[in-house]
């Protein structure tokens, strides 16, 4: 039986042949005349082919029509005004965007509904061609349920790359990291086959794509978007190891990679969460309909801010004693005279031993900033006490002596601390200040 790749099987049956008076070499000759493409199948001696590009990406396209139907939800269900036509840090966050301070509070399921988010129609565009070339290039090779459990698999594990290794005050949500992955799938799967001009034809096509999808050739600086280039690396990685551990059980002799059940339960399962998140986002959907603390914070609305604050504490899943931390700063900045009372209040839901609980004697007087990192144990509450004793002098008006532990606190905060975001924030807004003086 000769072969065309993995799809067409062309036979000739022993019964129709009559070697009467004929040899082998003919029989072969004239079968060959009337089946010529049946030579692509000879090359790989026992190999597979490249899959045919006539192959419909059937997967592929249904991934594309669910992300086109998920930014138009972004639009449709936004929480606030849409910027320049796309959905707004807050709506992406309400919606099921990858923020660090809630994932790490218990919505996990973010790491996937993150990754069928977009942040703008030329995100999604970028992200749809490239995945459209990645079901022409890998689809067939693998099937379509294992194209679906490896785009699955990678893009999660890009989410939880950039979980890691992105700053707290970032809402990172695209499908980049299963893309990417899908690519590096390919180089290395790439070495299933045996013929090496096989090999570099397909490699060469998943690098064309894998280049520009790493790289910002589609850029929006001037709408505060960036490149999040840990979810490609995270996606990149968890690509090859499940090529690596997908060649060691494929033979030459079989179509497709085996376990094709278990791929579709990996695929089913990411479905199913993404489906099941429409629970807690539904549930959670009305408070995000409010300005966040945080903006009205950096706009400098202090009193606005507090008031959120407090809103934002008596939502589901929230880090309470650190929304009242920070409606403790803006009842200072605001001069309200309740600070002392609410944050006796605050810090009355807090053991002695427990951290932050220190930091609220910060804020009511009773320790200094220089004491208030004597208290710190480890690198992480150094990064807090630093950055809110920076925080207690530029409320007290103590400039000079708040920019040194801004500047410290840049220098050893953890990049997944939403203090790092803050302190530089607050850095440049300093900066500003002091050039317009």
């Amino acid at each position: 039986m000769l072969q065309r790749g993995s799809k067409l099987a062309l036979s000739i049956p022993i019964s129709q042949i009559d070697t009467a008076g004929t040899d082998i070499a003919q029989l072969c000759r004239t079968y060959m005349a009337a089946h010529p493409t049946a030579l692509d199948a000879m090359e790989e001696q026992g190999g597979r082919s490249l899959p045919s590009s006539a192959t419909q990406p059937l997967a592929s396209y249904g991934l594309i029509a669910l992300l086109v139907l998920i930014y138009c939800a972004e639009l449709k269900f936004a929480v606030d005004p849409n910027q320049g036509g796309s959905p707004s840090l807050q709506t992406l966050a309400a919606l099921g965007g990858m923020w660090q301070p809630l994932i790490l509070n218990g919505q996990w399921w973010r790491l996937v509904t993150a990754t069928l988010m977009h942040a703008s129609l030329v995100h999604l565009l970028g992200n749809s061609f490239a995945l459209w070339r990645a079901g022409l290039l890998l689809e067939g090779l693998v099937g379509r349920l294992w194209f679906l459990a490896l785009f699955a698999a990678c893009a999660v594990g890009g989410e939880v790359a950039s979980l890691y290794m992105t700053p707290a005050t970032v809402v990172a949500v695209g499908a980049s990291g299963g893309i990417v992955g899908l690519f590096a799938t390919a180089i290395v799967l790439s070495f299933h086959f045996q013929s090496s001009a096989k090999r570099s034809l397909m490699q060469t096509r998943a690098i064309s794509i894998l280049v520009p999808a790493v790289l910002p050739l589609f850029s929006g600086p001037d709408k505060g978007l960036r490149i999040d280039y840990s979810a490609h690396i995270g996606g990149a990685i968890v690509g090859a190891v499940l090529a690596l551990a997908l060649m060691s059980s494929w033979s030459r002799e079989q179509a497709r990679p085996r376990y094709a059940r278990a791929a579709g339960v990996v695929a089913g399962v990411f479905a199913l969460v993404a489906l099941g998140a429409l629970v807690p986002i539904s549930r959670t959907y009305a408070a995000y309909q409010t300005e966040s603390g945080f903006t009205a914070f950096f706009n400098g609305r202090y009193d606005d801010a507090a008031r959120l604050f407090k809103q934002q504490s008596e939502m589901p899943g929230a880090q309470v004693a650190y929304d009242d931390l920070w409606r403790i700063m803006a009842m200072g900045y605001a001069k309200d005279p309740a600070l002392q009372t609410q944050a006796q209040q605050a810090q009355a839901k807090l053991t002695p031993a427990t951290w932050p609980y220190p930091i609220f004697d910060l804020f009511m007087g009773d320790l200094s900033p220089q004491a208030l990192q004597m208290k710190a144990v480890g690198n992480d509450q150094l990064c807090e006490a630093t950055f809110y004793g920076a925080e207690e002098d530029l409320i007290a008006g103590h400039i000079d002596d708040a920019k040194p532990l801004l500047e410290k606190a840049i220098s050893i905060c953890p990049k997944t601390f939403i203090e790092l975001g803050a302190a530089e924030s607050e850095l440049k807004r300093l900066q500003k200040d002091n050039a317009g003086s």
